[in-house]
């Protein structure tokens, strides 16, 4: 593991493609801004699990039935394309599927 000590306004970079920059720091609370490529999906680590996934595709399939600019759609419905296929491969989703 790599540890590093950034402050606000400062930023690192990750493969060269991927930008996370400190925003601001609240007590014990950091604020990341983080710039990739349309094609790196950025999850938090609560969303690795299948219920995590689930929730997560709820959200962006509400938000994609209010979206509607062009653009935004297809990133849209390009995240949930994603989620869908991570949700698929799930351990937790193929046990449950088994029951």
């Amino acid at each position: 593991m790599l540890v590093l000590r950034r402050k606000v306004d400062e930023a690192l970079v990750v493969d060269g493609v991927i930008t996370v920059y400190v925003l601001a720091v609240e007590g014990e609370r950091v604020k990341f801004g983080i710039e990739a490529p349309p094609d790196v999906v950025v999850v938090r680590r609560e969303l690795l699990t299948a219920e995590g996934q689930r929730q997560a595709l709820r959200q962006k399939q509400d938000a994609l039935a209010r979206e509607t600019d062009p653009t935004r759609r297809q990133r849209l419905t390009a995240t949930i394309a994603r989620l869908q296929q991570a949700l698929a491969l799930a351990p937790e989703s193929r046990e449950a599927r088994q029951e």
